[in-house]
């Protein structure tokens, strides 16, 4: 069975965008750029954490023994 991928919360999107927004000195006009950055931002992040997650534990075990 397959689990539906969330979109990420609005919440953690505004937090992003409002992030994005101050690194650039509060420029306005950009706030939909910002928010769609944020969303693909935390797609991104929540994709690499639930690939970490899924690799069986023999892969692993083996990237642990190569990078002795």
């Amino acid at each position: 069975m397959r689990r539906k991928v969330d979109k990420p919360k609005r919440a953690a999107v505004a937090r992003v965008a409002y992030e994005l927004y101050l690194r650039r000195g509060g420029e306005q006009g950009h706030d939909i750029e910002d928010w769609l950055v944020a969303e693909r931002l935390l797609q991104e992040e929540f994709h690499r954490r639930a690939s970490i997650v899924r690799r069986p534990r023999v892969a692993r075990r083996m990237e642990d023994k190569s990078r002795l």
